[in-house]
């Protein structure tokens, strides 16, 4: 059976995954209409994996980083920094979705036991 909290955790991986790729674009010259999509995204996935920190994992301090790249990736009030400070801003983004990636990655999968009527959530690492 389906765990959707495992789902909803792949679905974060693919997100982290999608917005290290555009930040990583982000580094070629291309038109200014990338750049606008790309802060939707980046802005929208920052506010998906503070949700995720705050709400499920308790981590204050990655959530407080996330909203920050929320703000910073704002696609309607934009902020306006040089092209190198943009090109450092989305290396230093790139990082940090690389690290949640991880963090996603080995956070232990939760299991359910179809043996038992019950449904019991098996939370420990060592079981597949």
């Amino acid at each position: 059976m389906n765990d959707p909290n495992n789902r909803v955790s792949i679905n974060e991986q693919r997100v982290c995954v999608f917005a290290i790729a555009l930040l990583l674009f982000a580094l070629l010259p291309l038109p200014y209409g990338y750049y606008q999509v790309m802060r939707w995204f980046v802005c929208a996935a920052s506010v998906i994996i503070a949700y995720r920190y705050f709400k499920r994992d308790q981590r204050l301090n990655i959530a407080t980083l996330f909203i920050f790249l929320a703000v910073l990736y704002n696609p309607l009030e934009t902020v306006h920094l040089g092209k190198y400070i943009w090109s450092a801003a989305n290396l230093l983004t790139v990082l940090y979705f690389l690290y949640v990636y991880r963090d996603l990655k080995k956070a232990p999968a939760l299991h359910i036991d179809a043996s038992t009527k019950d449904k019991k959530i098996d939370r420990s690492e060592g079981n597949v």
